[in-house]
């Protein structure tokens, strides 16, 4: 769950939720009735929150979210803030439910991915990324180069289906089986590109393991 808080016009808690105390090291009880700015060590007094929240219930609602950096225990972490106006149950008093949604480890995947595919576009060698049946997952600009095939054009297919190539069938279920085994294959292969040319190339191919 989300991190959550309720404040009243004046800034100050009202409740929060689990989720929020475990995320900035808050106690429910002590910190009922404390500004907003004041819990957790002042984490939440950053401009940006000061202005959002400089008019409560403020009279346009973060709704869509506003990505926002808040310093917790485990570190700098990046947050999606949500603001709406409610009312108290009870007496029916307006207050403002503020929505923290951690969205740290997302970016920092997004990132890599980024960073990952801009890598594989520079580089100067020919790049093939295969999944375990030996489909095409990745074509860089280098082998459309050599090769011939764009990427869209060999995506998602096996390469026995368009890449020929001198090895000997013998010689290819070796290499098939020292990858399975988790080991690097390196070696010197003839392939025929897209045009009909063969081409002569050093390759080495290892096993790649992602998480999950």
């Amino acid at each position: 769950h989300a991190p959550l808080l309720l404040i009243d016009l004046e800034g100050k808690l009202v409740n929060i939720n689990r989720a929020f105390g475990q995320a900035f090291g808050v106690d429910e009880k002590p910190a009922m009735g404390a500004s907003l700015f004041e819990v957790a060590g002042g984490a939440l007094n950053v401009p940006v929150m000061r202005e959002l929240l400089s008019e409560l219930p403020p009279s346009a609602p973060a709704r869509d979210g506003l990505e926002i950096p808040l310093v917790t225990p485990k570190g700098e972490r990046t947050f999606l803030l949500r603001t709406n106006k409610t009312f108290r149950p009870g007496n029916g008093s307006e207050t403002t439910l503020v929505t923290l949604v951690d969205i740290t480890d997302r970016i920092t995947a997004a990132t890599l991915a980024k960073r990952r595919s801009l890598l594989i576009a520079s580089m100067s060698e020919a790049l093939l990324g295969l999944d375990a049946s030996f489909r095409v997952e990745e074509w860089n600009p280098a082998a459309e180069r050599l090769l011939g095939w764009t990427a869209d054009e060999v995506r998602g297919k096996p390469t026995n289906e368009f890449l020929k190539t001198a090895m000997s069938a013998n010689d290819r279920a070796a290499n098939i089986e020292e990858l399975r085994r988790g080991k690097t294959v390196r070696s010197h292969n003839r392939l025929q590109t897209k045009h009909g040319h063969w081409v002569d190339v050093e390759f080495s191919t290892m096993p790649v393991i992602e998480d999950g």
